[in-house]
């Protein structure tokens, strides 16, 4: 347990590269992973129900998705990574570190994207262990995960990721 009256503000993720055993998180680079992450998140073999719980997508036209992908890489808060599939090398997915408050000790992931090769997968799981990992490391005491009270999904995966259900926040965001 952290001592309250030691504890130390955490540190700002920098977006370095995480390597994995099943990936690699690499901060989004839309010229990079573009063209990979277009085909898992929107190509025909893509999730049909990703969008339905984000504020955003889905795109029916590359150019806002490109305009979308470099409006996520131009941030710091949220910081987001693209997971790549270590053997094949593609772009399968993306998540973020938000809500960044070092003063608190408090870190986010969210935006989670990940296309149908990586959910319910080690990849995935270890996407977000190694972002978790990361979020502690910096020095966060407290590592949260929101979604939508009504995305069963989400909420199945973050009680398989560890997360503990702590409430909901009505009326938290129009």
């Amino acid at each position: 347990m952290t001592d309250a009256l030691n504890w130390k503000p955490a540190a700002v993720p920098q977006a370095e590269p995480i390597d994995g055993r099943f990936t690699r998180l690499e901060k989004l680079d839309p010229a990079r992973h573009g063209d990979d992450l277009w085909e898992a998140l929107q190509g025909p073999a893509a999730d049909p129900v990703l969008w339905d719980y984000l504020p955003y997508g889905p795109f029916t036209e590359r150019a806002a998705f490109n305009r979308w992908l470099e409006g996520n890489a131009a941030g710091r808060d949220p910081l987001f990574y693209t997971v790549i599939d270590r053997p094949s090398g593609q772009a399968q997915g993306i998540l973020s570190l938000m809500s960044i408050v070092p003063d608190h000790g408090r870190i986010e992931i969210g935006h989670v994207a990940f296309g149908a090769a990586m959910q319910r997968t080690p990849k995935g799981t270890e996407a977000v262990y190694l972002l978790g990992k990361l979020g502690f490391e910096l020095g966060n005491r407290r590592l949260e995960w929101k979604c939508n009270n009504a995305n069963a999904r989400s909420k199945r995966a973050a009680e398989r990721f560890g997360f503990v259900f702590e409430g909901v926040f009505r009326k938290h965001l129009v």
